[in-house]
């Protein structure tokens, strides 16, 4: 038999690891099994459950639906039915039976896990068989076995029945049936475990209780689980209680607790390192496990509780000091009506203040507890600043001369001269810097131009002609033609007389400009002629 429990033990471990290499992925869900409470106390594990057998006599990743005798309330459903499968759990959703990590499988919901863990029912250990003997010698351990217990004699060496246990005395157990060979080491399995539901109390009070009893972590010798689960009618209360227990020599640990419909809902626990099944901690990954080896096993008695919570999340308001801000301006919010604040931006407190560069939705979390949370959301639009663009960008002109400078991208401008128009006419006696805002949708931007003077000292014969263009006629009525004899092109600029820039147009070197002006309203103009070497005005007049 040894042989065959280490086989099967090998082709299940393969199997596990197979459902454990998928817990990287994870699920999203709104917890509510992650908000039961939970205590751990020292009780007593009672006698032995005498309800009614749960499934088959020999158990081994078996699944029974069986009825509960009230309606039982697990994360926020209610339930008639539950499946109880032998490898340590119970769950409200359907299952394969070889989930042996019922709590961090993905496959799973709804679980309640005293010992979530590859295991099965009855006891196995090693021990010497005589010929013609009825006693077993040099048992490896008797713990879990009593009498009247029967014994699977899977190679038929009792013969054609399987023995029953008559005494036990030592480290030898007697039966009732000689055997009929001679075997040291005998793989020997009892066939006293089994999973039994219980009813006790009286309504509104009664208890719900399934016992599993006499199980062993799959292919380990000399090992005994007992644990109990208890489901309370009043209050949807889940209670563990773990019986006498004797472990073998494996580490395989176990998983703990209750998992709610999605992995991001678990409550289970964890016992490591530095703590016993008497003092466990909270499971900060759903992956986290109960030891079960030498010196960690629990305690008879040892009881784990879990209730649910009630919870009414407060009533959060935000207020906002504007709905809507300039890029790069700054709004404060302010959030009332809980203990504890989290925005999504990473503030911990109660008064947030922002400065968004796009339109942004602001989450806030916020609670009176760290389970019983609501959520509000606040929403700011970003309005964009105009963009200013200056032209020239660093013009430079004789001094007592004029040049145009233009300003673009807003809907209306602020001068350091005191001037609103988007175009000006500056004539300054020496270098000076002229600074503008633009306003566009309440919003603002700031930009600058400097105007560099010079005294045109040794200015070719270009600049010297500037002011003897010919530009004719004027006044003009439907065409204006520009004449430029020199060698440097000329820039041609119009504007009205509020400064609105109305026509453009350039005359190459040694060429004539001809303006089609027919657009163009009755009045009086200005006309800027701009080369490198400077800027001439002219006062036209359209008839």
């Amino acid at each position: 038999m040894r042989l065959l429990l280490n086989q099967l033990k090998t082709m299940k471990t393969k199997v596990l690891t197979l459902f454990t290499g998928l817990l990287c992925y994870s699920g999203v869900h709104l917890a509510q099994v992650s908000n039961y409470s939970f205590t751990q106390t020292l009780s007593t594990y009672g006698a032995a459950n005498n309800g009614s057998f749960v499934g088959i006599p020999l158990q081994d990743d078996d699944v029974t639906a069986v009825n509960l005798p009230f309606p039982f309330t697990f994360n926020g459903s209610t339930y008639t039915t539950i499946n109880v499968c032998s490898n340590g759990y119970l769950s409200f959703n359907a299952l394969s039976g070889i989930e042996y990590t019922a709590i961090s499988d993905l496959s799973t919901q709804e679980v309640i896990a005293p010992f979530s863990q590859d295991i099965f029912m009855g006891t196995v250990i090693l021990a010497d068989l005589s010929i013609g003997s009825n006693t077993l010698t040099n048992c490896s351990s008797v713990a879990g076995f009593s009498v009247g217990d029967v014994l699977l004699d899977w190679s038929g060496d009792f013969g054609t029945i399987n023995p029953t246990i008559t005494a036990i005395a030592g480290n030898s157990i007697v039966v009732n049936v000689n055997a009929t060979a001679s075997v040291p080491q005998l793989d020997v399995f009892g066939f006293n475990g089994y999973i039994k539901q219980n009813l006790s109390g009286s309504a509104p009070n009664q208890i719900c209780e399934f016992e599993f009893a006499n199980f062993t972590r799959f292919g380990i010798y000399d090992e005994v689980i007992n644990f109990k689960v208890r489901l309370y009618e009043s209050g949807n209360k889940i209670e563990f209680v773990y019986g006498n227990c004797s472990v073998g020599q494996d580490n395989f640990p176990s998983e703990v607790g209750l998992k709610g419909n999605s992995n991001s809902d678990f409550n289970s626990r964890e016992v490591g390192l530095s703590n016993s099944w008497s003092t466990s901690t909270a499971a900060a990954l759903i992956t986290d496990v109960c030891a079960f080896e030498s010196g960690k096993i629990p305690a008879g008695g040892q009881s784990y509780m879990w209730s649910a919570v009630s919870c009414t999340p407060p009533v959060v308001t935000i207020t906002q000091s504007s709905s809507s801000v300039c890029a790069g301006s700054s709004v404060t919010l302010t959030a009332s009506g809980a203990a504890s604040y989290t925005w999504s931006n990473g503030a911990t407190t109660s008064v947030n203040v922002v400065s968004p560069s796009v339109s942004t939705n602001y989450t806030l979390t916020a609670g009176n507890s760290a389970t019983c949370l609501t959520t509000a959301t606040a929403s700011l639009t970003v309005i964009s600043l105009p963009v200013l663009t200056i032209s020239p960008t660093s013009p430079t002109i004789c001094t007592g001369s004029s040049v145009s400078i233009v300003a673009s991208g807003a809907q209306t401008y602020s001068w350091s001269n005191g001037m609103t128009s988007a175009t000006i006419m500056v004539s300054p006696a020496s270098t000076t810097t002229y600074s503008v805002t633009g306003f566009a949708n309440t919003c603002s931007s700031n930009g600058s131009v400097t105007v560099a003077t010079s005294p045109c000292v040794g200015i070719d014969e270009a600049a010297n002609a500037m002011a003897n263009y010919p530009i004719y006629p004027n006044p003009f009525t439907s065409e204006l033609r520009v004449n430029n004899p020199s060698a440097l092109a000329i820039k041609v600029l119009m504007f009205d007389a509020l400064g609105r820039q109305v026509l453009t147009g350039l005359a190459d070197a040694y060429s004539q400009l001809e303006i089609e002006t027919n657009q163009i309203e009755r009045g009086i103009y200005i006309l800027h002629l701009v080369t490198e070497s400077g800027t001439v005005s002219k006062k036209l007049i359209k008839e």
